[in-house]
């Protein structure tokens, strides 16, 4: 299904990154080159791709870190999702979760200080929930207890969790504290809404509903190789 991104409050204006920076890579996952899922780095324009994981594995949902020298992913080359850590250059990869099979691990992503990690876990048959942990993997807490609690990620400031939930049927965007309390529902429609990000400022939540206009092609691979889950490497100004 297609899909173009939506922003609470004003139409989409062009911004730097999620967390405040130039534009720097897009790191994103791809079936291309070899057997199982990969994370690949690439210019903003596509060009001079660059694979950073190996091996059949399966690899994705990558996010970088706001100074753009980490990035957090999820991969199953343990024998199911865990979440890992590396370098943004592909180097020293180190595993974060620990979970048993059928308690994956999903969606990761820094808080700007890269202090936090928050993601989402399966806790039960078609039942998934937010956490949150230290960056290196412990001090595990969970944030929600709710039927689907999915793709959480963090302002700017650090001071709140946008995420989904289809509590409500379908899926809405929620806000909540890091810790979990004072959890607000932003939208009300009878249609998905998913994918929340927060603009760099801070202000407004860009989130996707599905009508597939104002899309731009970065990646041209051939029949069977699939391109997915893109996310910007922040840049210091001036950088």
């Amino acid at each position: 299904m297609l899909g173009a991104f939506l922003i609470v409050s004003r139409p989409p204006q062009r911004a730097p990154a999620a967390f405040p920076g130039q534009n720097g890579l897009i790191v994103f996952e791809s079936t291309r080159g070899s057997s199982g899922t990969h994370l690949f780095t690439m210019r903003p324009d596509g060009s001079l791709p660059r694979q950073l994981t190996h091996g059949s594995s399966v690899n994705g949902d990558a996010a970088y870190s706001a100074d753009g020298k980490r990035i957090v992913f999820e991969s199953d080359r343990s024998g199911h999702a865990q979440i890992y850590e590396v370098h943004a250059d592909g180097s020293a990869v180190r595993r974060l979760t620990h979970t048993k099979p059928g308690h994956d691990n999903n969606d990761p992503k820094f808080s700007p200080n890269r202090r936090l990690i928050v993601f989402d876990r399966f806790t039960g048959l078609f039942t998934t929930d937010v956490f949150v942990m230290r960056a290196d993997g412990s001090h595990l807490r969970r944030l929600t207890h709710t039927r689907s609690g999915l793709s959480p990620v963090f302002s700017p400031n650090g001071k709140r969790i946008a995420f989904e939930s289809d509590d409500a049927r379908a899926s809405q965007i929620y806000l909540m504290n890091p810790d979990g309390s004072h959890v607000r529902q932003l939208t009300h429609t009878a249609d998905d809404n998913t994918d929340a990000d927060f603009s760099p400022n801070g202000r407004r939540i860009v989130f996707r509903r599905a009508d597939g206009s104002q899309l731009r092609q970065l990646t041209f691979t051939g029949a069977g190789v699939t391109n997915c889950c893109p996310d910007w490497q922040p840049l210091p100004s001036g950088g």
